[in-house]
């Protein structure tokens, strides 16, 4: 994801965000396409993280929230990658920061948060699965033929255009991986102040 402004928020960074909107507790908000969408947890997420004080403001969807940041009605909003960049090229929004642990290869001038706030990460993936019980050999059968996909040139150039990095997991790796996103959308769930029902 990246984190946006309004393109009238007087603001460049992370660090000047934080230090803009410390003072003006309460009076500054962030949209996400959903209540509980990843871009709802990435903004409770970097609040709490950040020690902010801002509402939420939930939209029906992506492209209604992005339309709110440009027309200046909210302050910030975390996005995928193909919806805020060209906006950003465009000049109607300015791109503070990405939620990975690098740079993307294709904005190399947008600095990962973590460079303000070692640690802070959220991404969203998507992932094989096979039901539980499945013998190891299947499972290992099908990880060694998906692990070929993201050596076509085609699709390599696909996923770069839609902000995608490719990581072909073991499936040891990614139970590895599915864990620890449980403990971090855990704490962002907290941080929202989300209920499971």
């Amino acid at each position: 994801f990246l984190l946006a402004v309004s393109k009238n928020v007087p603001v460049n960074s992370v660090k000047e965000l934080v230090d803009y909107a410390k003072p003006q507790a309460g009076k500054l908000n962030f949209a996400s396409g959903g209540s509980g969408s990843v871009s709802h947890l990435s903004g409770a997420l970097f609040v709490k993280r950040a020690e902010l004080d801002m509402m939420h403001i939930s939209y029906k969807g992506d492209v209604p929230a992005v339309a709110a940041m440009i027309a200046g009605d909210v302050t910030m909003y975390f996005g995928n990658v193909p919806v805020l960049a060209p906006q950003a090229k465009a000049g109607n929004i300015k791109l503070l920061g990405v939620t990975s642990d690098k740079r993307l290869p294709e904005l190399p001038e947008v600095p990962t948060i973590a460079e303000t706030f070692p640690g802070f990460r959220t991404l969203t993936w998507n992932g094989l699965m096979a039901p539980a019980g499945t013998p190891t050999a299947i499972v290992d059968r099908i990880a060694m033929e998906v692990k070929k996909i993201p050596a076509d040139p085609a699709y390599q150039e696909r996923m770069k255009q839609l902000g995608v990095q490719i990581v072909a997991d073991t499936p040891d790796e990614f139970r590895k991986a599915i864990s620890a996103d449980i403990d971090l959308f855990a704490d962002a769930i907290r941080s929202a102040n989300l209920k499971v029902q």
